[in-house]
């Protein structure tokens, strides 16, 4: 396909456009008035043609780069593209059969709106991944005002850590008044993690917000992350954790407790008012309903001890609990919910059918 151009380089309504495993003539005209760009599994000898493409797309809004290989740097002469509508940004290049830098290369050559989002991949990548995880702070995080980093009051950290064989990756958010920067990292490390926290951390100190505080979001096995020690490290001289979301948790080593997690004085889960939990109560190896009274019952429990937060003449420790789950398991959570909403240590239990 390498004669052929798209659409004979004339489709001016053309707004939307996936590429995969292709190699074509890459027409300008044809994608000049493009919103969406997603280029899958496709070679490219340098990052340069990547940029070539997107240079006279100045309505772009998000573009994705999955699994794209690139074989060589980018030529000295290369000039920057600057995307002044760019709200979505994956630079996902195929580390393990192409150039490992392509990820630094391009973002060193890609300027977009400050509060573009940006998610990047280091799986395969072991001598250079410091330094892709350093660019990828820097351009997502550096560039940032000081009126945005005054303004600070939230911080968003998510973990995505799979069952099987599939990619984990991590995901951040910061909230500053209308300002919202998110970013992710595929085929994350500890140090990765512990790189952009320590970034961040420095960004919190420049706030000026009486109160900021931190959103934990834990899917499928990251429940795990609980149980071990050194993630307690990770928040160290963070905002505190006030909210935790648990997605689908999947514990095999159910035997590690949260009254084990929690109750050590250290904990950062401590200071935690809102818990969420999305179960998926049809899958064994998951939370029964009778897991989820003991998950929330042993928290409070340790809570009680733990903190001294709570006053005598304060009984309730959880302002919120909010219980997703799928229409099926509706009623079979009903008694769980139940006991819950007894407990006068809960301030409210909200059950809701998750879409």
């Amino acid at each position: 396909m390498e004669d052929v151009e798209f659409f004979g380089g004339i489709c001016p309504k053309l707004r939307h456009i996936r590429v995969v495993s292709a190699t074509c003539k890459w027409s300008q005209v044809a994608f000049k008035g493009l919103e969406s760009l997603d280029l899958s599994k496709v070679s490219f000898d340098s990052v340069g043609p990547i940029l070539d493409i997107v240079r006279d797309i100045p309505q772009l809004k998000k573009l994705e780069i999955c699994n794209c290989d690139v074989n060589d740097v980018v030529p000295t002469n290369t000039r920057s593209v600057s995307l002044p509508n760019l709200q979505f940004l994956r630079a996902e290049f195929d580390n393990k059969s192409g150039l490992i830098s392509a990820t630094e290369e391009f973002l060193k050559h890609i300027s977009a709106p400050l509060q573009c989002s940006l998610y990047i991949s280091v799986f395969g990548i072991d001598n250079e991944e410091a330094s892709i995880v350093t660019a990828f702070c820097d351009w997502l995080l550096g560039r940032q005002t000081r009126a945005v980093l005054e303004g600070l009051e939230r911080f968003q950290l998510g973990f995505d850590v799979s069952e099987g064989n599939m990619v984990d990756s991590v995901h951040f958010g910061l909230f500053s008044g209308s300002a919202t920067i998110k970013g992710g990292i595929k085929a994350f490390g500890p140090q990765d993690v512990l790189h952009v926290l320590e970034y961040i951390k420095k960004m919190f100190q420049e706030s000026h917000v009486s109160k900021p505080f931190t959103d934990l979001r834990l899917s499928k096995r990251g429940v795990e992350l609980l149980a071990a020690n050194e993630f307690f490290t990770l928040f160290k001289d963070h905002p505190p954790i006030t909210r935790l979301e648990l997605d689908e948790p999947v514990w095999y080593v159910w035997d590690a407790s949260f009254d084990d997690v929690l109750g050590n004085p250290g904990s950062p889960f401590s200071t935690i008012r809102n818990l969420i939990l999305r179960p998926n109560c049809g899958t064994s190896q998951t939370m029964t309903p009778d897991k989820i009274i003991d998950t929330v019952l042993s928290a409070m429990e340790t809570a009680r001890a733990r903190t001294p937060l709570m006053s005598e003449r304060q009984t309730e420790l959880l302002a919120c609990l909010e219980l997703f789950v799928e229409e099926q398991n509706f009623n079979r959570v009903q008694p769980a919910v139940k006991a819950l909403r007894e407990d006068p240590r809960i301030g409210k239990v909200d059950l809701y059918v998750a879409l």
